[in-house]
């Protein structure tokens, strides 16, 4: 991996911690951060299927109360990083996703102690809001973003410093049983994750949805591009039903040019 790849791997990394908090452009998201990660890496579409088993297994991340979730932009990031010291997706696809799992659930904790600082900082806004000193509102807003953003930073340029050979060496020592036993355990975590989604929204009107998505889904010759057109065609075709009898219909009807 070159310098330039590094630099951009570290600045992806950062702004992914730094959105983790903010959601407002969603490059926390795995199927976002991996992707970018593998364009800048030269190993794009590795690192989207990566990135597409992280997405299914992290719809069922959610925070409930003063609960944290595993840290989605440092799974990710993580992710990507262990791949490219592994050099090979087929062979130990399970473990990478295990162990950036284990990363995100690790770095938890940093997140809780980064948001406590935050409420300190938050305090100390509300004395400069007092004030009306803008400048110092602003620079505090932007120190607590770079706090956000060091928590996913930091782990990644450890994960970069530490050398393949180490990585390899650890990979090759797992016996086949328990990789397999990774990849078994990684695909339990997907259904979990789908489970939850379904218990959230389950409806008795959208289980045609569900039904016609995963038969869909299993035609190969259909792309992502045409299975999102056919939802969407479905969805106005519900919306439609299920207000036809409530729009107003305007102009005139055939039964009306006929008799007249």
């Amino acid at each position: 991996m070159s310098i330039f790849s590094l630099l951009l791997v570290l600045l992806i990394s950062f702004v992914a911690g730094a959105d983790g908090v903010l959601d407002e452009f969603q490059f926390h998201q795995p199927l976002v951060a991996c992707t970018l990660i593998g364009m800048v890496t030269g190993k794009l579409i590795p690192c989207v299927i990566i990135g597409g088993f992280l997405q299914l297994i992290t719809l069922g991340w959610a925070n409930l109360g003063a609960a944290i979730s595993p840290d989605i932009a440092l799974a990710s990031v993580s992710a990507e990083i262990i791949y490219c010291k592994l050099q090979t997706v087929a062979t130990y696809r399970g473990l990478t996703i295990a162990l950036a799992i284990l990363i995100s659930i690790v770095g938890s904790p940093l997140t809780k102690i980064i948001r406590t600082q935050a409420v300190g900082i938050m305090h100390r806004m509300e004395i400069a809001a007092q004030s009306g000193d803008l400048v110092k509102i602003n620079r505090l807003h932007c120190f607590v973003m770079v706090l956000q953003g060091l928590r996913v930073l930091v782990p990644a340029v450890i994960l970069l410093i530490l050398p393949s050979r180490f990585l390899m060496d650890g990979a090759r020592l797992l016996p086949g049983w328990l990789l397999l036993g990774f990849s078994i355990g990684a695909g339990l975590v997907v259904a979990v994750s789908f489970a939850v989604i379904l218990n959230m929204i389950a409806a008795p009107e959208l289980w045609p949805f569900f039904t016609i998505g995963f038969v869909l889904a299993a035609i190969p010759q259909l792309t992502l591009l045409a299975l999102s057109l056919l939802g969407l065609g479905l969805v106005l075709i519900f919306l439609y039903l299920q207000n036809g009898s409530k729009t107003k219909r305007y102009g005139k009807s055939l039964d009306d040019v006929i008799d007249k």
